[in-house]
């Protein structure tokens, strides 16, 4: 019989820990772990660690408590290739979209457009490109709201690259709208970051359990994850000074060029801005101002 603290550990991925490497795990290598052995005393060590206890090794009542702790439901680690940055899927943007269905009634609509603009524009701060699109249309990565189990507050799934045309998810738990705008707006951008190809990190943004927040001030350079956006950046991948333009006119003599999903205006030799094509039936229904925000 596999104990539950230790079922617990590898299902966070504490086995992963570069740390503290322990590898795959099988049902029958598990059966015959128990907590005094050291490679569970590693995984406590590891999850006490990003849970910011004192990692003493010994799963004493704290530790114990820790597990009914609101969290992000993502593993803490995955195994090797489990998921990366796959720069090219990303070099003209990511599509997503938001499925307002079940947002709860105490969020309303204009706190959930704050905290996806808020989002977008702390993505765009970093370099990364988020394009919004209809539910109807194909999206990179699907937000929607959805009551997840126990004490998860929200799951995303990490990318290895979404370009085949696989969509990612990414769920915010409805329950934990009572935290209010600020916290809201922390867990989306900490579970898009996921579909980034982000870890979870001790502290900051991507720290399992949600930080409560005073103000919102998207991607700090104190944040630990700061410096995975940084290197990020060192493989092409530029930062972007989020704006929000007016879409140019449309004059005469315009030619329009297509790239992918992106549709790019020129008259003459001169570009007038990037579009994001909207079809709807097989017919272009608009042409869309590409903006970061």
């Amino acid at each position: 019989m596999i104990d539950s603290r230790i079922q617990y550990l590898v299902n966070l991925g504490h086995n992963f820990n570069p740390k503290t490497p322990i590898g795959k795990l099988t049902d029958s290598d598990l059966s015959l772990l128990t907590m005094s052995d050291v490679a569970v005393k590693n995984m406590v060590a590891s999850y006490q660690e990003m849970m910011s206890l004192l990692p003493d090794s010994d799963w004493g009542p704290i530790t114990d408590q820790s597990i009914q702790t609101e969290r992000c439901g993502h593993p803490d680690y995955q195994e090797a290739g489990g998921g990366t940055f796959d720069n090219p899927c990303f070099s003209d943007g990511i599509r997503f979209s938001y499925n307002d269905r079940s947002r709860p009634s105490n969020f309303s609509a204009d706190n959930a457009e704050q905290m996806i603009e808020s989002v977008i524009t702390a993505n765009a701060e970093m370099g990364a490109r988020l394009i919004q699109v209809s539910t109807s249309s194909f999206a990179h990565i699907r937000v929607s709201w959805e009551v997840l189990r126990g004490s998860t507050i929200g799951l995303a799934q990490l990318t290895n690259g979404p370009c085949g045309g696989r969509s990612l998810f990414c769920k915010i738990n409805p329950n934990y709208s009572r935290s209010g705008l600020t916290q809201m707006k922390a867990l989306l951008c900490h579970e898009i970051a996921h579909n980034y190809g982000h870890q979870h990190q001790p502290t900051g943004i991507m720290s399992p359990t949600i930080v409560q927040l005073s103000s919102w001030r998207g991607w700090e350079k104190r944040d630990p994850a700061y410096q995975v956006w940084k290197r990020y950046a060192y493989n092409g991948f530029n930062p972007l000074t989020p704006t929000n333009p007016e879409p140019p006119p449309t004059p005469s003599g315009v030619k329009l060029s297509v790239q992918g999903d992106m549709v790019t205006a020129w008259v003459g030799d001169e570009q007038q801005g990037k579009f994001l094509a909207i079809i709807e039936n097989g017919e272009l229904r608009e042409l869309r101002p590409w903006a970061s925000v």
